[in-house]
C-alpha cells in the first residue's frame, strides 16, 4: 500500500486548503443579520428630534 502523503494527486487538494477563502455565512433568520452602517444618517437638531433625549429636560423647559 502506498503512503497517501506522497500522492501527487493530493497536491491540488493541499493547495486548495491553503487559500484564504471564507465562505458566506448561512443566515437562518434575516433578523439576525447585522445592520450595515452606511454613514447616511440624517442629523437632526435637538428641536426637530421625534423623541426627546431626556424626559426630565422637557419638564424643566416647560416650567420656565
Amino acid at each position: 500500500m502506498t503512503d497517501p502523503r506522497d500522492d501527487d494527486d493530493l497536491a491540488d487538494f493541499r493547495e486548495a486548503q491553503d487559500t484564504d477563502h471564507e465562505p458566506e455565512p448561512v443566515v437562518h433568520d434575516p433578523d439576525d443579520v447585522p445592520v450595515v452602517d452606511d454613514g447616511d444618517h440624517e442629523l437632526l437638531p435637538d428641536d426637530d428630534r421625534p423623541v426627546p433625549l431626556d424626559a426630565d429636560d422637557d419638564v424643566s423647559a416647560d416650567e420656565a
